[in-house]
């Protein structure tokens, strides 16, 4: 055989093989945050930008458990009582029916980075139904989440295009795609500016950019 058809052949196969295994990964995804195995077998959530980033958590239990695991560095996915005692991590079964020793709800937190912004992570805590319940619209019923600087974990769930760093440009853009209100009033009072300066700088005769 020609060697370089023998390394085409070659290269085929082990991009065949690869695309074979990423197939097979699990995934549920629900407004556009996703759990997926990742290559270790670990559990984890990958999320995206999906309109909802200005709610605020009315519920104080689920206030509580977001702080918790949200200063937790070790499980991207954690179960716990309502008084954020951890009960166990992903692959953790829950009871059935699905309630702590003395009767009490269980609840299911789980952080992961938004793909489209890395350096930001999402925390959702919600009421635990059941085992894989996270395509069940009553599971959702009773959730909240938080936005926060992405850190690494234990676990090491991050996406595969996770990056430590974002293009300037790129951040402009999610910025004020994100925090439309706050990028409004950033960039008038940055006009404002510019224009007070300009006519100071007018008025002392100069010129403000050579």
């Amino acid at each position: 055989m020609h060697p370089k058809l023998h390394y085409l052949l070659t290269v085929l196969f082990f991009a065949l093989v690869a695309h074979a295994r990423l197939s097979g990964v699990p995934k549920a995804c629900w407004q556009r945050n996703c759990i997926y195995q990742s290559d270790p077998g670990t559990i984890c959530l990958e999320t995206n930008y999906n309109a909802r980033n200005k709610e605020t958590c009315a519920d104080p239990i689920l206030q509580r458990l977001l702080d918790r695991h949200v200063a937790d560095t070790q499980q991207s996915i954690t179960y716990y009582d309502e008084h954020a005692r951890p009960l166990g991590a992903a692959l953790w079964r829950l009871p059935d029916p699905p309630t702590t020793q003395d009767g009490g709800a269980i609840f299911v937190c789980m952080t992961g980075q938004r793909i489209d912004l890395p350096y930001l992570d999402r925390t959702i805590c919600r009421h635990a139904l059941r085992d894989e319940d996270q395509l069940d619209f009553e599971a959702h019923k009773r959730e909240c989440f938080v936005e926060h600087l992405s850190k690494l974990r234990a676990d090491y769930c991050k996406p595969a295009r996770w990056r430590p760093w974002l293009d300037r440009a790129e951040f402009a853009e999610h910025w004020s795609r994100d925090h439309p209100v706050k990028a409004g009033v950033i960039g008038s009072v940055v006009t404002l500016v510019v224009v007070h300066l300009c006519r100071m700088n007018r008025r002392r005769g100069g010129v403000l950019l050579r």
